[in-house]
């Protein structure tokens, strides 16, 4: 009886998880780099940093690569080129339901989300942040914004950076 009372509890905590890595659903860039997916509030995410080499045509993109992680940091001007069709970038509000939902860097890094700090790497030439920080996109209809943790408070902040400046991209399914 005993037994069976566990495997009951165990199934309900298993079964109340809003975070689920989603086995079935993958994304592969055109380098054929695999990226598992997770469904977080709805919305289904990558849960690795972007790590292609090559746009959209095959042509090789000028990344910059981050010592001691597995990522790469694009500008603006990439990003629209290494895209598959069926994803895009998250749009602020889902930045926001995820930062809702892990309101800590901490919560971020060790979830299955797997906040990467691979800082971000400046228009002037200067890597930023290695290690304590990170620059993510996000785009809607209004626009381009970012979301970003220079090592000082415990979350994500939204805010201005230089078009020309180099961050780590996330991308989310479009749903049907």
């Amino acid at each position: 009886m005993k037994f069976i009372w566990i495997i009951l509890i165990t199934l309900l905590l298993v079964s109340c998880s809003n975070e689920d890595i989603n086995e079935e659903i993958i994304y592969t860039d055109i380098d054929g780099n695999v990226y598992e997916t997770i469904d977080i509030e709805g919305t289904l995410w990558i849960t690795s940093d972007l790590r292609t080499i090559s746009d959209l045509d095959g042509e090789d993109l000028t990344s910059y690569d981050v010592a001691g992680h597995d990522s790469k940091l694009y500008n603006l001007k990439m990003v629209e080129s290494m895209i598959l069709d069926g994803w895009r970038l998250p749009t602020p509000e889902e930045w926001d339901n995820l930062i809702s939902k892990y309101p800590s860097v901490e919560s971020l890094k060790e979830s299955e989300f797997q906040l990467s700090l691979a800082g971000m790497f400046d228009f002037t030439g200067v890597y930023q942040w290695m290690n304590t920080g990170c620059l993510y996109l996000a785009k809607d209809n209004d626009g381009v914004a970012y979301y970003f943790y220079d090592g000082e408070g415990e979350s994500l902040k939204k805010g201005s950076f230089h078009p020309k400046d180099a961050f780590s991209i996330r991308l989310v399914e479009i749903p049907e």
